[in-house]
């Protein structure tokens, strides 16, 4: 993978749950990691869901192999929020190597 295609900041933000003293389970996300990644849009389309007009989108994020990310981690791309829907590790290609592909779709907030 050559380094000048890494052109988009993101922030990877990483899915923790805690319990308070009820033993009442408290999600949150906290930043854990910012990295540059090359960006494929693959496909989006007009949804409506309970009378609201959404435009969903997936993205590819194509980072280095090193970033640590989870399936329940969130991330950040120009001030929206992107759902991870799978991780690859892309050591068979030799063009791709050492990089992780990240297909992630937009969240209605």
């Amino acid at each position: 993978m050559k380094a000048g295609v890494l052109k988009n900041p993101i922030e990877i933000w990483h899915y923790t749950v805690t319990y308070n003293e009820f033993n009442e389970q408290n999600a949150s996300y906290t930043k854990s990691f910012t990295t540059r990644a090359n960006i494929v849009t693959d496909s989006g389309q007009r949804t409506d869901t309970n009378n609201e007009v959404f435009y969903t989108q997936l993205l590819t994020f194509e980072v280095r192999k090193y970033v640590p990310v989870e399936d329940f981690d969130h991330i950040k791309y120009n001030n929206k929020e992107y759902r991870i829907i799978s991780i690859q590790d892309a050591d068979f290609n030799l063009n791709h190597a050492m990089m992780k592909r990240i297909v992630c779709e937009l969240i209605n907030t």
